[in-house]
């Protein structure tokens, strides 16, 4: 069954090649759009992002790529990033809402310098969402990777 969706994220979607081409982010991206007054989930948003620019392209080899190796070029897509770093990495955190009892999943990315294994990215999250996100209401459940983008130009 073909996904369908309204005129306005047809034509934020027609736009994205070319503005990501131009050297938009993501977030200029979508202010771009809001801009022109239309607007959808941000999540949503995201992901139109991720498929149309091709960088979510090893997907399908990062889910099934052990989580206690680290990580190989084999896995990573090349991009340009905009932070001067070597890695960035892409993962959905399940999480349950313990006043509601509610699970649901939050798309969560960083970078970093180190390749590590998703374990290991897992633990980072972890300390990090701890440090600057604490809530006593929310209980952290898994770390499931989705991409890692390599910069570059840059060494492995």
């Amino acid at each position: 069954m073909a996904e369908t969706f309204g005129i306005g994220r047809a034509i934020v979607r027609a736009m994205i090649p070319d503005l990501y081409r131009a050297g938009m982010s993501a977030n200029k991206i979508i202010r771009e759009a809001r801009g022109m007054g239309i607007s959808y989930r941000r999540q949503t948003m995201l992901a139109d992002i991720r498929e149309l620019t091709g960088r979510m392209t090893k997907q399908y080899f990062v889910e099934r790529f052990d989580p206690r190796r680290i990580i190989t070029k084999g896995i990573m897509t090349e991009v340009e990033l905009p932070r001067a770093k070597k890695y960035y990495v892409i993962a959905n955190a399940l999480y349950k809402d313990l006043v509601t009892g509610e699970q649901f999943e939050k798309n969560v990315s960083f970078y970093t310098n180190e390749a590590k294994t998703f374990e290991m990215y897992e633990e980072d999250y972890v300390d990090w969402k701890e440090e600057a996100m604490y809530r006593v209401d929310l209980s952290f459940i898994s770390f499931k990777p989705l991409c890692v983008e390599h910069n570059a130009g840059w060494d492995y």
